[in-house]
Order: C-alpha cells, then structure tokens, then sequence
C-alpha cells in the first residue's frame, strides 16, 4: 500500500520543462506554413507557405527576399519593389517542427515545418 502511494505521488510530481535550443539557421531552413485548428499540412504544397533556404533566399506567393538570423531575430529583407520592405519578428523554438513567430507590435502566430519532398529512387 505505501508503495502504491509513493508512485501515485511521484506521478503527480511536475515533469520539468524540456529545454529547447534557441532557434538557428540550420534549424530554420525549410518550408513552413501557419497553423490552423485542424494541424493539417496539406498547404505545404500551397501559395500559404514560406521557404526560408539554406542560402538566405526567402520566398512567399508574391514576396522574395533574403533572410537571417541575429540571435533569435528573424530579419527579411524584401527584393527590389516587394513590400513591406523589411519584415522582423522575434522567432522561438516551440517544438523540433513548430516555431512561433513575435512581431514588432507583439501579435505571434505558430508555424509549422512542412515535411521534406520525398526523393524517387533510381532503380
């Protein structure tokens, strides 16, 4: 009985936080699209997603520009006659696929990392 009691207790002890990295470039390379109530993916094929590539290029439907990090500062910059000009947001780590985004004027949304193109084997 004592024993019992001591793993209900111990199972009702707070778990700690998993401590997630901070966000980096390598991390955040990919195709991301926003999150809706149904966390379905099926937009990663759409005009909704955004590409952040490993060479700096940002890419949206009908905006194009270059991107960075500096420490966990998203900071794009818009090609020649895109707008807005310069987008900058805060970016923190939710999960190894899931990101939070912070504007300037503190509205967030999340997003998620769509998954990667399947590649066809030659056979």
């Amino acid at each position: 009985m004592m024993l019992l009691a001591a793993l209900l207790m111990a199972a009702a002890q707070p778990r700690p936080a998993v401590k997630l990295a901070r966000p980096d470039a390598e991390w955040l390379t990919g195709i991301w699209i926003e999150k809706d109530a149904s966390r379905s993916l099926d937009r990663c094929a759409s005009w909704d997603a955004v590409g952040f590539l490993a060479d700096g290029v940002v890419s949206q439907f009908d905006w194009d520009g270059r991107w960075r990090l500096e420490g966990d500062r998203l900071i794009e910059e818009a090609k020649d006659g895109f707008s807005p000009e310069r987008l900058e947001s805060r970016v923190v780590r939710v999960g190894p696929n899931e990101l939070r985004r912070i504007g300037t004027d503190g509205k967030g949304v999340t997003m998620l990392r769509c998954p990667k193109p399947e590649t066809p084997s030659a056979r």
